[in-house]
């Protein structure tokens, strides 16, 4: 998805063309905790073979206001909830996220054996994602 401020030149309806996204500034965290976040969308914009120009933001709701504000667009998968002023495009063509868990048995904690038993759920289709979000 991209997430486009309500006063951007790209908000509407419908799908955005990775071919709109040349030229845009485009968010990211800049912050080790968003590292992986940031190369996947560096590593998308690439493969799209987009030139647009990855800008830092503040993890947070900080992200959002600076989509909000119309500073900049953001990549990421489909959001439950958004900023007031942003909207969610469809990018086109549309690609998926691999998402992978990883975790130390040796390690295992009621909290984050609750984390792996809602994952394991959402993946089977068991469980909405907004219990992950909860346990996360």
């Amino acid at each position: 998805m991209v997430l486009v401020g309500d006063g951007h030149r790209l908000a509407g309806v419908g799908a955005v063309a990775a071919t709109d996204l040349h030229g845009e500034q485009i968010a990211v965290t800049a912050h080790r905790d968003g590292a992986g976040y940031d190369r996947v969308v560096a590593e998308l914009l690439a493969e799209l073979g987009v030139a647009a120009a990855l800008v830092r933001s503040a993890p947070g709701p900080a992200f959002c206001r600076a989509v909000a504000h119309g500073d900049a667009l953001a990549l990421t998968t489909a959001p439950e909830t958004l900023h007031p002023n942003v909207t969610a495009r469809p990018l086109e063509p549309a690609r998926t996220l691999a998402f992978e868990l990883l975790w130390r048995d040796q390690t295992a904690s009621p909290a984050l054996n609750e984390l792996v038993r809602v994952a394991q759920n959402v993946k089977r289709g068991t469980t909405t994602r907004r219990a992950l979000a909860a346990v996360a």
